[in-house]
């Protein structure tokens, strides 16, 4: 286990991301801060997401 690609960074800034949302919410209803921290994890994480599916297709071809 462990961090083996960029694409777990992005993960887990993706993950952190929403738990911030979550606790800006939490702490106080912030609404803007929650909405700008939901943005931020959403679009790390599409972005990890195409990482890491480019990375297993080119994985895939270099076998064939």
């Amino acid at each position: 286990m462990g961090i083996k690609s960029s694409s777990d960074i992005f993960f887990i800034i993706s993950v952190t991301a929403v738990l911030m949302a979550a606790l800006s919410w939490a702490i106080e209803p912030m609404w803007l801060a929650a909405t700008q921290w939901l943005l931020v994890g959403i679009m790390v994480g599409v972005w990890g997401l195409y990482l890491r599916l480019r990375d297993m297709h080119e994985g895939n071809g270099k076998r064939k």
